[in-house]
């Protein structure tokens, strides 16, 4: 132990060091495969997500990340007996070894679920793109979290979704062309296409092929968002 900070061990390495992998209680008990294999609900999840929209995909990932940790313990507990390097991301042989157990699923679809799950295209996946995933079906999808989903990604704050508001947001992670796309995609109407409350709602509820999910929806969520515009 070092007092100094520029003494210390960085992270990256006292995670690999002796007394830490002995005392660490975190990969104790069954591996991530047999885990995943007992949990089918987050499995269908992550195969949802990644037949979501790319704008759904956005929104479920500010929703996961606004979400208090107490109430993503379990999925916590997976994501981190899956990161078996405790690099604090999962790498795509870490997600197929997790999905070993299901071999219902071709090998290419686990392949393109790991690239949609990777929203920044970093090559890894990190905790809140996960937790977005695995959280597209799974649970009740309450009113304040599409609410505020949509007051982030509204970013100018005129009650709608815009081409300039998700360029703010993701233009690093975005080129204009897949922004286009996105909100083309999403349902947007008008010229240039806007995204209302009502519209954004929709699209996070429903289905491919239009039909709503089987989900609970904690609260009667509004038409509109009401206080999303400043």
């Amino acid at each position: 132990m070092q007092k100094n900070p520029r003494d210390r061990m960085p992270a990256s390495e006292a995670v690999h060091h002796p007394w830490i992998k002995q005392q660490s209680t975190l990969h104790q008990g069954e591996d991530a495969a047999h885990e995943l294999q007992r949990h089918q609900d987050v499995v269908d999840s992550l195969q949802a997500f990644s037949e979501a929209d790319d704008l759904k995909r956005v929104a479920l990932e500010v929703i996961a990340f606004s979400t208090p940790p107490g109430k993503l313990e379990e999925l916590r507990h997976m994501f981190v007996n899956m990161d078996t390097d405790d690099s604090g991301t999962l790498s795509i042989e870490e997600f197929k070894k997790a999905m070993a157990l299901h071999p219902e699923v071709p090998m290419a679809q686990i392949e393109k679920m790991f690239r949609d799950m990777d929203i920044t295209h970093s090559g890894e996946v990190d905790y809140t793109e996960f937790i977005a995933a695995a959280n597209a079906t799974t649970g009740a999808i309450e009113k304040p979290s599409i609410v505020a989903a949509f007051a982030m990604l509204d970013r100018d704050g005129d009650g709608t979704i815009t081409k300039n508001d998700l360029q703010e947001m993701l233009g690093r992670d975005f080129s204009p062309d897949d922004i286009d796309q996105m909100i083309k995609d999403s349902g947007a109407s008008g010229e240039p296409p806007v995204l209302s409350f009502s519209q954004f709602k929709h699209m996070m509820l429903k289905k491919d092929g239009g039909r709503l999910q089987k989900m609970t929806v904690v609260g009667n969520v509004p038409d509109h968002a009401e206080g999303t515009a400043a």
